[in-house]
Parts: structure tokens; C-alpha cells; sequence
């Protein structure tokens, strides 16, 4: 079953926010402006003065009720620690990970010693968060930050409540990780080598909430190999994978009982070395379309399809999921261990 534990987040003091993107990294501005430095170390200097300053202020552990409403969504849970075991899983994955990006994450953990986005896990008993959002919406937030387009408010949680939702991780037995898979590798990875026990910020939220997109894998490798252009037939909107290549379609024939994305990428991508970009839905430009000799697209993986690879241990290819909410980075920070 996963420890959950109080956390002590940083936030901002100033209730309305101006966000801005850095990198494809989205949050709060004074935030996101001390990861424009080349060394972690300055990024570390920034984000302490903005604590020192009181941009940003320290709060007392603790559980919260964290609802966002974004985009017309509105999306709720709890804002927790979780204990991370070096011997045991408590979080399933779906996912596999880029090394090269782990240690990017580790070496900025290991120098800033600070978390600042939320992973992103759930948890199949929707019960739950009906049973609990109901009483605390009845009260003033403790905490809201709004955005343009976004509101996020936190609630504190009662002794009642902070003892109900410890019952519930107990008999919950597993978390599920939805978004965050790097994160969650970089930060296990910096508790082993600081021989710390690692405890990662978590937003925990009912599955029935997710909605899962897509990524788009796009490739300038010509010609294909033969391995892909074999298993390219006329285009077919039943069958989940396809590719388009200049203006046309094609779907892409998988082995039966062959797990389409899995294929695709351990049987052909990877072997042949093609090298991909990826880009969510919606980022693809026309013109940045024409730079590429091949787009890969597949259809949305639903969510129980997704639980299920987790618990099996499955993992499906990097990119395979978009799933939402996507949070801002640096509204909440916390500590990476409380020992």
C-alpha cells in the first residue's frame, strides 16, 4: 500500500498569477524566470531569494484538497507526499523513460533539492472523492491563485478528514501514476544516491476524472526501412495505428495479440534507429509539419486500457499518453525527503 504523508509546500503569496511558458515548461512567471539560468546552482540562488523575499512563503505540513478549473474542467484531489520504497513499488507505471532526461532531472534535483510539479497519480474509487468534495467545498478556500484562464484553490484538511483519507491510501493498496514518469524516476534515483528516503509531491485524484490525448511521433528518417514500409496498407480508421507520409494515410499492420504501440516501437523504430520527435496534440504546425518525412499517430489509449498495463507491468513506449490535467510548474514546491 503507498505511505502518504503531510507535506510542506511553498506558495505563492500573491493570489493572482501571470504564467509563462519556458522551454514547453509552463508556471508562474517569477518561477519560471529562474530556470532560464545555464547552471542549476543560479536556479537554486533564484528560488531562495524567492522565498526570502516572500514572493514565495513556507507552509506548516500538511494534507490538502486541491481543485483546479481549467479550460471549463474542473479537476480535484488530494495534494500529499508519498513515501517512495527503494525495495518495493507503490506506484504502478504504464510508461517506459528516456534516460538521458532521468538524469537531467537528477542532476537538477540534486542541486535545487526542491520538487516544484506535482506527479500526477490515480486511484480507482470515485466514491471517494464524492463522498469528500461535497463538506469541503462548503468552505472558503485557505489558499486560490488565479490565472487568465485558471483557478486553483487549496483547501487544508481537518484531523477528521486528514484520518479518513490515511484509511483510505491504506486500503486503496496501490497508486497509479498518470503523468510524471521522469519525475518519479529522477526522484527515486536522487533518494538512492543521497541514500535519503524519497517522498514525491503527488496530486492523487480519481481516474474517471483523467482525459487521455495523444503525442504525435514525427521523423525525418528516409528512406524507411523495409521493416515499416512492409506493414504500410490503405488507410483504415479501425485500426489504431497509422502514419501519414506527405499529404497520404496509411495504417500501420500489427501482429496479432502485439500491443500496436509496443510494436512499433521496439520492433521497428528502435532496431532501425529512427530517431522521434514528439509533439502533443495540437502542437503540430503545417509548417513544421513539411520539416518531416513521416508522422506517426495512433488512436487514444482509454483509461482502463492504460490501469490495466500498469498492473500487469506492462510498460508502454515514452509519449504513448497525454493525459489531463496538466499542471503548472512552481505553483507548488516541497521538499524532496523529510528526513
Amino acid at each position: 500500500m503507498p505511505q502518504i504523508t503531510p507535506i510542506s509546500l511553498i506558495l505563492p503569496k500573491q493570489k493572482n498569477l501571470q504564467f509563462t511558458t519556458y522551454k514547453n515548461i509552463r508556471g508562474p512567471k517569477p518561477f519560471i524566470n529562474c530556470l532560464k539560468h545555464d547552471q542549476w546552482s543560479e536556479t537554486k540562488k533564484g528560488i531562495d531569494a524567492l522565498v526570502d523575499k516572500g514572493v514565495y512563503q513556507q507552509q506548516e505540513p500538511k494534507y490538502y484538497w486541491y481543485r483546479v478549473i481549467s479550460e471549463n474542467r474542473v479537476f480535484e484531489g488530494f495534494i500529499c507526499g508519498v513515501r517512495l520504497e527503494s525495495k518495493r513499488k507503490v506506484i504502478t507505471t504504464h510508461e517506459d523513460v528516456m534516460p538521458e532526461r532521468v538524469q537531467l532531472f537528477s542532476d537538477y534535483l540534486s542541486t535545487v533539492n526542491r520538487q516544484a510539479e506535482p506527479l500526477l497519480l490515480m486511484h480507482e474509487d470515485s466514491f471517494f472523492t464524492l463522498r469528500i468534495r461535497e463538506n469541503i467545498r462548503r468552505n472558503t478556500p485557505d489558499f486560490e491563485f488565479r490565472e487568465e484562464n485558471e483557478i486553483h484553490q487549496l483547501w487544508v484538511l481537518s484531523i477528521s478528514r486528514f484520518y479518513r483519507l490515511r484509511k483510505f491510501s491504506r486500503e486503496c493498496g496501490e497508486f497509479h501514476l498518470a503523468d510524471g514518469h521522469h519525475r518519479l524516476a529522477s526522484t527515486q534515483k536522487w533518494a538512492e544516491q543521497h541514500q535519503k528516503r524519497g517522498v514525491a509531491l503527488a496530486f492523487v485524484m480519481a481516474s474517471n476524472q483523467l482525459h487521455n490525448g495523444v503525442f504525435f511521433w514525427a521523423t525525418k528518417t528516409k528512406p524507411f526501412p523495409e521493416s515499416l514500409k512492409s506493414r504500410l496498407i490503405k488507410y483504415d480508421r479501425s485500426l489504431p495505428l497509422y502514419i501519414k507520409i506527405k499529404k497520404k494515410l496509411f495504417s500501420i499492420s500489427t501482429p496479432p495479440g502485439e500491443h500496436p504501440l509496443i510494436f512499433l516501437y521496439h520492433q521497428i523504430l528502435i532496431p532501425n534507429n529512427i530517431e522521434i520527435s514528439y509533439f502533443p496534440e495540437g502542437t503540430l504546425s503545417v509548417k513544421l509539419l513539411k520539416q518531416f518525412s513521416g508522422v506517426f499517430g495512433y488512436n487514444t489509449l482509454p483509461m482502463e486500457e492504460i490501469i490495466s498495463l500498469a498492473k500487469k507491468g506492462l510498460h508502454l513506449p515514452p509519449k504513448s499518453t497525454y493525459l489531463h490535467p496538466k499542471l503548472p510548474t512552481g505553483l507548488f514546491i516541497a521538499p524532496l525527503s523529510t528526513d
